[in-house]
Formats: C-alpha cells, sequence, structure tokens
C-alpha cells in the first residue's frame, strides 16, 4: 500500500458519477481505472502491464517509418523496449497512477507522430483522446502537452509549413487541457503539492523555512514534524564529496526521513490549521517567490538530494534495485529534459537566423 493507493480506492468505490470521483483530490481516471477493475489489486497490476504493452507498441510502430536504415529502426525499437521494461520494473507493479500514466504519455506521443504524418480528422481525434486521458491520469502532464502545443507552434511559425494543420491541433490540445484544468481548479487538489513543498522541502531545508516564515507563514506545531538527519551510506558520502568538490552546499546534500505516520499525523494535526488557511492563500505565490529568488537551489538542489524520495521510503517501488537507482534515473531523466530544452531552443534561434539571412 502507498499513501496515494486508499484515496484512489476511494474514489473507486464512490463510483463513476460521484463527484468525489472527478473533483476529488486525485485525477479521475485512475480512479475509474480502479474501478473497472473491480478494486482487485491483481487485476489493477496486470492489466495496466498489459496496457503499457501495447501503448509502447504502438509508439514504437508509429516511429518507425520515420527511420529509412533498418540498423536505426532496430536500434529505436530496442530503446523503446529497455525504456517500456524500465517503467514495468518501477511502476507497472505499483497500485499507483504513474504506471496508467506514462503508458498514456506514450500513447499520446505515438497519436501526435501519426497526426504529423497524416493530418486526418480520425488522427486528430486520436490525439485529443489520447491527450485528454493523459492530462485526466496525472495533473503535470496537462501541463507537458501545454508546453508540446507551444512547442509546435512556435516551430510552425518559424519554418512556416502546415501553419494550419498545428494551430488545429494546438488549439484541440489547449481546449482538453483548460477543461481537465477546470476540474483541478475545482477541487483545489493543487494545493496538496504545496503541503509536500513544506512536508519535504521546507521543513529539512534551514534555507527555505526560514524564508517562509518571513514571508508569513504560521510555525506552530511544526517543531514537531522537522525530519530526522538519516546517516549517508558509503556510496552517498563519495557523491557528497564529489559534490562538495563542485561548491554545492551542505544543506541541499543531507538525507532526511520522516517515517509514514508521521506524515499520517502531520496532514491531520489540528495545530496546522493555519498552516493550511495561509497555504491556501499565499502559498503559491510566496513558492514562486522562492524559485525567483533562489533559482540555483530551486533548479540544482532535487538533482543533488534524494530527500523526496528517502523522504517517502515507501515510495521505493517494490521489486526495484534501490533508491539510489530510482534516484539516479529521476536525475537522468532531469538532466535530458534539460538538455533537450537547450537543443529545440538552439534549432529554433538557428532557423530564425537562417530566416532573417
Amino acid at each position: 500500500m502507498f499513501t496515494d493507493t486508499p484515496v484512489y480506492f476511494a474514489q473507486a468505490h464512490a463510483g463513476p458519477l460521484s463527484r468525489s470521483m472527478w473533483i476529488g483530490m486525485r485525477p479521475p481516471l485512475t480512479g475509474l481505472f480502479f474501478w473497472a477493475c473491480g478494486c482487485d489489486k491483481t487485476a489493477i497490476i496486470v492489466v495496466q502491464a498489459v496496457v503499457a504493452g501495447v501503448c509502447w507498441a504502438v509508439l514504437a510502430l508509429e516511429l518507425a517509418p520515420l527511420v529509412s536504415s533498418r540498423a536505426a529502426r532496430v536500434l529505436l525499437t530496442l530503446g523503446l523496449l529497455v525504456a517500456s521494461l524500465t517503467q514495468l520494473g518501477m511502476w507497472d507493479g505499483t497500485v499507483l497512477s504513474d504506471g496508467l500514466s506514462l503508458s498514456l504519455t506514450a500513447l499520446a506521443v505515438a497519436t501526435g507522430v501519426r497526426y504529423a504524418r497524416r493530418r486526418s480528422r480520425g488522427a486528430l481525434a486520436a490525439l485529443g483522446a489520447t491527450i485528454a486521458a493523459a492530462a485526466l491520469s496525472r495533473d503535470l502532464n496537462g501541463l507537458i502537452g501545454l508546453a508540446a502545443a507551444a512547442g509546435a507552434l512556435l516551430v510552425a511559425v518559424i519554418v512556416r509549413r502546415n501553419r494550419a494543420d498545428v494551430i488545429r491541433a494546438a488549439a484541440v490540445v489547449v481546449v482538453i487541457i483548460l477543461a481537465t484544468t477546470m476540474l483541478q481548479v475545482a477541487s483545489r487538489r493543487s494545493r496538496v503539492v504545496l503541503v509536500d513543498e513544506v512536508m519535504l522541502r521546507a521543513l529539512p531545508s534551514p534555507t527555505m523555512f526560514d524564508f517562509y516564515r518571513a514571508h508569513g507563514m504560521p510555525a506552530e506545531g511544526l517543531a514537531a514534524y522537522r525530519p530526522e538527519v538519516a546517516q549517508p551510506s558509503p556510496l552517498r558520502r563519495r557523491l557528497h564529496a564529489f559534490y562538495r568538490g563542485y561548491g554545492v552546499p551542505a544543506e541541499w546534500l543531507r538525507v532526511y526521513s520522516m517515517p509514514p505516520d508521521r506524515q499520517e499525523r502531520f496532514m491531520h494535526d489540528p495545530r496546522l490549521l493555519p498552516l493550511w488557511r495561509w497555504l491556501y492563500t499565499n502559498g503559491w505565490k510566496v513558492k514562486a517567490e522562492w524559485a525567483l529568488t533562489h533559482p540555483a537551489q530551486t533548479v540544482l538542489e532535487p538533482l543533488v538530494t534524494p530527500n523526496a524520495l528517502t523522504s517517502q521510503p515507501e515510495y521505493a517501488p517494490p521489486g526495484f534495485w534501490s533508491l539510489r537507482a530510482v534516484f539516479a534515473v529521476a536525475c537522468l531523466i532531469r538532466l535530458g529534459l534539460i538538455a533537450l530544452s537547450v537543443v529545440l531552443l538552439g534549432g529554433c534561434v538557428l532557423l530564425w537566423r537562417r530566416r532573417r539571412a
């Protein structure tokens, strides 16, 4: 059992037409999926593994025709197979939203590629349906969809090709994301992120805690929930020495631990009601100000410290290698996304310069 699992089961037991399913503390699609599986954990794990296999296979079939070389097609297929097996080892064996969300994201990418190749009404409808499914499985997918739509529009404007088709697809994506975002806003579940921000990042970090306090965050009762500093492993100590050699502050490298029972008390402590009210009214504003005034810590700290994982050890997927492996994979994914963003931005700049020349 994971801390999110009972919430999804509660949504499933409430039924597909209930308010808590569609305007609840979690996006609705996972609850609907659990309901369709009869809330049976074995059925959930088996079905989401099958769904993952189908989604990744569709993605491979859509991407393969884009490569002319047979060897490159083989490498592409193997790469997608490794990616899908990584998902299978990490999340498809857990009763959470992660496995389903990753599968639907892969399927959304596949339908996006198909629309780029054929640009038919059927392909556009499939793209809209998969984007909606991905956004309803995880709120973050909506932001990813908006970023993808904005990037496609930017490229279409620069290269002046297929503008109408790209604008049509982007409009469909934006409308769908806005509709799913309205459900998120109505449920107010985005504020749960701020609770995690306080529990997993502000409480362990003296700098961040003092910043939040200086901006009005109530501190009554928080002293009882300060995470404990855990002893790092020999490998972690070597990594600490490596990071310190490049000037990373020691505060970013501490490993913290908060037992699940203490996390549960933190979420329901009546002494913290002033804190919840402050988060609901000022939380996102202060979080944004923190990110703007501390950009280095905001970007680099998650890459060099596993606090967000070790603070919730029950999120270590069963059968996976270790928390260090999860942390390493997370770092590689984040660094890959940063590198991809830089490459895309550089490509857009080069295209713009060529047009000006």
